[in-house]
């Protein structure tokens, strides 16, 4: 099973997204769900630093993407935070969609 959470801190200037494991169920591996979540975890770490190229981000970005583990840390500048939430909303909004198609190969935590 796929563990994933996307969060806030209590201020909502700190944006997480991390992801352990693999889509499988009885020793079989669902490569499309896998893929998929690979994919959004990807699509927000580039835009992240893109966002820390540009000077939107308060500090250096954790950006850890590797097989079966996935991290994504930012703080924004209060100018960027509004861009920022929105790719975070649509990293959760994919996430809840997978989750939809395959409720036994992934749980999804969130807090903000």
């Amino acid at each position: 099973m796929i563990r994933t959470a996307v969060s806030r801190d209590r201020e909502g200037a700190v944006y997480v997204f991390a992801a352990r494991g693999h889509a499988e169920k009885d020793g079989e591996t669902d490569a499309a769900v896998c893929a998929a979540v690979s994919a959004l975890a990807g699509a927000a770490a580039r835009t992240v630093a893109a966002e820390w190229e540009k000077g939107g981000l308060l500090c250096a970005p954790v950006l850890d993407l590797r097989e079966g583990a996935a991290t994504v840390v930012c703080t924004p500048r209060p100018e960027a935070r509004e861009r920022l939430g929105a790719v975070f909303a649509v990293l959760k909004n994919g996430l809840a969609l997978i989750k939809q198609a395959a409720p036994d190969l992934i749980r999804v935590g969130s807090n903000g």
